[in-house]
């Protein structure tokens, strides 16, 4: 066996052929050899991301939120209105005093975080509207259970009951929401 050894070992052609066939028999055994760190195949329902328009209706209330019985109907309207148009929607709380003067910070809040149409309930909220409304030409205002309005950019919604109060609202947002997005 050792003269074996030798003369593989002196003749250059055999330790060349021998090498190349220990590595392919090494590789083939790396390529055949179970491996147990392999990531399992894990099934992922696809991603179903909401895509809204630009268009934003944002409700003013008073201190009780969505949560008061004149604001609930028109919340759930504007809900309905948003899943039918990919609108965006928010509401905001007035705190503190409830009057005129208190609820217009929290409209020209509104209006600066970039609300198309600012929907209020309530006296001091729309009587906080109709002071800031000449002052926000481009927004667009609907009052319901406020003072008349005196703005031209001011609706006062007359609907009575509150499913009549939730489809108006609807239609109104969905009216707004489709000209908004078609407008040039």
């Amino acid at each position: 066996m050792r003269t074996t050894l030798r003369s593989i070992a002196h003749h250059p052609r055999i330790s060349l052929g021998a090498l190349i066939g220990a590595a392919a028999i090494a590789l083939t055994t790396l390529a055949l050899w179970p491996h147990h760190h392999q990531t399992p195949i894990v099934y992922s329902p696809p991603v179903r991301a909401r895509v809204y328009t630009d268009f934003t209706a944002c409700l003013l209330t008073g201190p009780n939120g969505i949560a008061d019985a004149r604001s609930a109907p028109v919340w759930a309207g504007m809900q309905a209105a948003a899943t039918a148009t990919r609108a965006q929607i928010s509401y905001l709380e007035i705190q503190g005093p409830q009057t005129a003067s208190n609820a217009d910070a929290y409209v020209n809040t509104l209006a600066l975080q970039g609300c198309s149409l600012i929907l209020t309930v309530g006296q001091a909220a729309g009587q906080g509207v109709d002071d800031r409304a000449k002052a926000l030409p481009r927004n667009r205002f609907i009052t319901i259970a406020g003072p008349a309005p005196a703005a031209t950019n001011v609706t006062a919604l007359t609907a009575a009951g509150p499913t009549a109060v939730t489809a108006a609202v609807k239609a109104l947002i969905a009216t707004a929401a489709t000209r908004a997005t078609t407008a040039p």
